[in-house]
Order: structure tokens, then C-alpha cells, then sequence
């Protein structure tokens, strides 16, 4: 859980606050949006992608996520988001994703049952 904790605040702090930056989102559109973004990040990239690949695989599945989420609720929210301005938010949202990923193997999260398995 402490865990999951860092990446809501991480995630929080760079999307939320980039969005309101750069793309005049209101907070809780921003929140919301980031909190949206980091659930099914840690479900999909933490749990799933990341125990069955590697750092880059997971980093790289993360920003694909991120890119297209932040994409789509952009365009439907009305927010004025350039491309650029994406790539951005999405790179340095890549960057705290693999620390975070290291992060994940150097505390030891994946002992135990701690991934989903199918």
C-alpha cells in the first residue's frame, strides 16, 4: 500500500499540476484524471507487465497508457493540450515511472503474491 501511495503522489503532482499548467484544466479535472491514470497504470503496468518483462517494457506500456488517456480526456474535456505539450507531460511522467519501477524491485514488492497471476 505504501507503494501504491509514492505513485499516487508522483503521479499526482507531475499530471496534475502539468495539466493545470499547460492545458488550463480545472484541479479537480486534473485530480481526477491523474488519480484515473495511476489506478490502471499500477493494475496493468506494476502488477501485470512489469513482474513478467522488464523496467523498459513496463516504463515504455506506461507511457503508451498515459499518452493515449491523457489524449483522449483532453480532447473530450476541451482542454487546449498541443502534442508537444503531451509528449512532455509524458516523458517526465516516463522518467518518475522507471524509478518508480526500481524502486518496486529494490524493496523487494514482487516476494510473495504480490502480482496477479492468469
Amino acid at each position: 500500500m505504501r507503494m501504491f501511495m509514492v505513485k499516487v503522489i508522483g503521479n499526482g503532482v507531475i499530471v496534475a499540476g502539468l495539466l493545470m499548467l499547460l492545458g488550463g484544466a480545472s484541479f479537480i479535472g486534473a485530480a481526477t484524471t491523474a488519480l484515473a491514470l495511476t489506478i490502471i497504470a499500477f493494475l496493468l503496468g506494476d502488477l501485470i507487465i512489469l513482474p513478467r518483462t522488464n523496467n523498459a517494457a513496463a516504463t515504455a506500456a506506461d507511457a503508451f497508457l498515459a499518452f493515449m488517456l491523457l489524449w483522449g480526456i483532453s480532447r473530450t474535456s476541451g482542454w487546449e493540450i498541443s502534442i508537444m505539450e503531451l509528449i512532455l507531460i509524458v516523458a517526465v511522467l516516463g522518467v518518475f515511472e522507471f524509478i518508480f519501477h526500481t524502486m518496486l524491485y529494490r524493496t523487494g514488492y514482487f516476494s510473495g503474491a504480490r502480482k496477479i497471476r492468469f
